[in-house]
């Protein structure tokens, strides 16, 4: 375990320091997450076919905040098993993946062949799992959708998508179903759909050009040269094949229909508004607000004609949860009774904090709740999207066919994942992108690495609270009806900065402090919720890793990865914290064990200066 002794325990108090694992109950499981695109690497190996990542990241570097992408990232392709036994050795007995969909399936159907050495990686990858006592979570998509899908039919802009997915599922319950137990179908598709069809900084995001094209890749760089393996067989569409730049006029509608107008300012999305509308920024940005576009792309409107930016989100987001369904529906029709698994869905949500006691200001937080984790939790527990929704978006929502909805409401989830990393709060406005939303000047917590994530532990305990008391109260005439509840991901960032020693940057006490807390939250809302569970906590993330839009730019992990030196990994403070948490020690006791040592090695001096004399 590399770097173990480099990093001492660390010395920080909060009011749950007495907090160990032994105050959670015995079947309650701990584990920790990546993702394939952010953490495997191994891009132009194995078989594994292109990505709308690869495209997005190498036709134009500067979609990406440093102009990197997740080629390499952090080698988990090769260094699995490294991994691995990190895991079983701090003590985390879950470990949360997602699988590749071009790797598995290069050209995105079955029909185009299916990747036999993809195949072997993930059940090797699930086998030393296993052999280490770590229960394996599988996600079937993280993003990662086969780039040869988005050329033909743009996606999940297209319901030809359900086919597709359902394929690919069905094909990872075959096999890889005798062994994986807990599976999960989509992780957060309001990121995707948000970031991807409304904010526009993930794929499909701008047109791409061609001007950007790693030509001069080094040969003796293995980065740069995977790029250029990968450049070497992505076709360069035509402008049709890919989604067109979008004007700050169709924004500005996309946003007007997308958030719920007069009813959910925040911080964070005021945040984002006010980025995206600075003065001489006429298209969306992409890795930053200084991006601009190239003349080309800004003159041809043949394209923006046919997009109805007010509707493309809703569109993406429908075709996902049918996407959803049908997989549900096949491994419970087909798998499920001999492989004795369970299925769920993993979706993202900030808790909406009123800005006062006002009753317009509480509605409004609930509308932003409905807009980022009920516009997909309603359609899966009862095949209905939000009221508030139906209300402020009417026009734009892609609804359901009474088929649809029925195929929704009969194969529910099984499981909730639930992935939680900040708070905001709400306001009723009708101008919601006028300023940003501050109580008193100051924010609602305590800012990290990201000027867009704020360290607030008690978000968590009021969502889990709200969450039991709207969506588990089995006398609610929509009957819900929710299930059990695994927190997926909660995790805070520190900047990637380039000047600290690994040792320096290990020393992570703010994020000892959110893990805590956060968890000390979570245990005081599972005390007080009625109707529904909380099974299992996952650490986001496992390791340091390529953050979407972000590059390195920012670590999320418990594990430093060393860029500079062959990826090496070594453990952080909040690494340490765990294996201790996990093994039932809390900070007092361990201080007065470690103060122990220390009277004991004093004695050892004294006796040894006397023993000389």
């Amino acid at each position: 375990m590399a770097g173990r002794d480099t990093v001492p325990a660390p010395e920080v108090e909060t009011q749950y320091s007495k907090l160990t694992r032994h105050d959670f109950p015995k079947d309650f499981i701990f584990g920790s997450g990546t993702s394939a695109y952010q953490h495997e690497g191994g891009a132009a190996k194995g078989g594994r076919g292109i990505s709308v990542w690869d495209s997005f990241t190498m036709r134009t570097p500067r979609n990406i905040a440093d102009g990197s992408n997740g080629n390499e990232a952090v080698d988990m392709y090769t260094r699995y098993k490294e991994d691995i036994k990190m895991m079983k050795n701090l003590g985390f007995k879950a470990y949360r993946f997602s699988i590749s969909w071009p790797r598995i399936l290069p050209g995105g159907k079955i029909c185009l062949g299916v990747n036999q050495e993809g195949i072997d990686f993930y059940n090797d990858l699930i086998d030393t799992l296993i052999a280490h006592e770590i229960e394996p979570f599988a996600t079937l998509f993280h993003w990662d959708l086969p780039y040869p899908l988005e050329q033909e039919y743009q996606g999940f802009l297209s319901d030809k998508i359900v086919d597709d997915f359902r394929d690919f599922a069905e094909l990872c319950f075959w096999k890889f179903g005798d062994r994986v137990k807990y599976w999960t179908t989509l992780n957060e598709p309001w990121t995707y759909t948000v970031f991807g069809y409304v904010e526009r900084f993930f794929p499909p995001g701008k047109r791409q050009d061609t001007s950007s094209r790693s030509d001069s890749a080094s040969a003796t760089d293995p980065i740069l040269d995977t790029t250029r393996a990968l450049l070497s067989a992505l076709p360069w569409a035509s402008a049709q094949e890919i989604l067109g730049e979008v004007s700050e006029r169709a924004f500005r509608e996309t946003k007007r229909n997308f958030i719920a107008h007069k009813g959910a300012s925040s911080n964070f999305i005021t945040q984002i508004y006010d980025t995206i509308s600075k003065p001489g920024n006429e298209s969306f940005p992409h890795g930053g607000s200084d991006q601009s576009t190239s003349k080309s792309a800004q003159s041809d409107s043949s394209d923006q004609s046919k997009l109805d930016p007010a509707k493309e989100a809703y569109i993406v987001a429908k075709n996902l949860l049918l996407a959803h369904a049908a997989a549900v529906e096949s491994y419970k029709n087909k798998y499920r009774e001999h492989q004795k698994g369970k299925i769920g869905i993993t979706l993202v949500t900030h808790w909406f904090e009123p800005f006062d006691s006002k009753v317009e200001n509480t509605r409004a937080a609930e509308r932003a709740l409905d807009f980022m984790l009920g516009w997909f939790l309603e359609p899966v527990l009862c095949g209905e999207y939000p009221e508030s929704m139906m209300q402020y978006a009417s026009k734009n929502i892609a609804k359901f066919s009474k088929k649809e909805s029925e195929l929704l409401k009969s194969f529910k989830i099984d499981f909730l994942g639930l992935n939680y990393y900040t708070a905001n709060y709400a306001k009723h406005d009708p101008n919601p992108h006028r300023e940003e939303v501050k109580k008193n000047g100051k924010l609602i917590g305590k800012p990290s690495g990201s000027p867009m994530l704020f360290i607030v532990p008690w978000g968590i305990n009021k969502l889990l609270k709200y969450v039991d008391n709207k969506y588990g109260d089995k006398k609610c005439a929509k009957k819900y009806n929710l299930p059990d509840i695994y927190i997926t991901e909660n995790g805070i960032c520190d900047k990637n900065d380039y000047k600290l020693t690994p040792c320096e940057a290990c020393a992570d006490t703010m994020r000892v402090n959110y893990y805590r807390d956060h968890l000390g939250n979570i245990l005081d809302a599972m005390k007080g919720m009625k109707e529904t569970k909380v099974k299992g906590y996952f650490v986001w993330s496992w390791c340091d890793n390529f953050e979407w839009k972000d590059g390195y730019t920012f670590r999320f992990g418990i594990i430093y990865i060393d860029y500079q030196n062959h990826l090496t990994r070594y453990l952080k403070h909040s690494a340490t914290w765990f294996s201790k948490f996990l093994a039932g020690k809390d900070e007092e006791n361990e201080k007065k064990e470690q103060k122990q040592d220390g009277d004991d090695d004093d004695d050892d001096d004294h006796d040894e200066k006397v023993g000389k004399n």
